[in-house]
């Protein structure tokens, strides 16, 4: 039986120049999490909102939601994702961040 490779390239990385962030924020839990990444994105793209493609093309969204919230606020969960030519960093406890 032969496993899959694990390509580096397959996997979602933190840019190696960028030491820190383009953006940071710690997200309203009124706004929602999606609304919170569009918001970030959009920010930093310089692009209005209705001109980003649907957050569901990089990622399952009911997926994210379910899992962060049920990670809870206290525990070090991150999940990473590509996004528009930036990675999207969410974390459990509420930090989010654009690289």
């Amino acid at each position: 039986m032969n496993e899959p490779e694990n390509k580096d390239s397959d996997l979602i990385k933190t840019p190696p120049d960028q030491q820190e962030p383009v953006y940071k924020t710690i997200r309203d839990d009124n706004d929602g999490l999606t609304v919170a990444i569009l918001d970030a994105v959009a920010s930093v793209s310089e692009r209005d909102q209705d001109e980003l493609p649907p957050l569901y093309t990089a990622i399952d969204v009911d997926y994210l939601n379910k899992t962060i919230a049920s990670l809870g606020d206290d525990s070090m969960g991150i999940i990473k994702f590509a996004y528009v030519g930036y990675v999207v960093e969410v974390h459990s406890s509420g930090e989010l961040k654009i690289w």
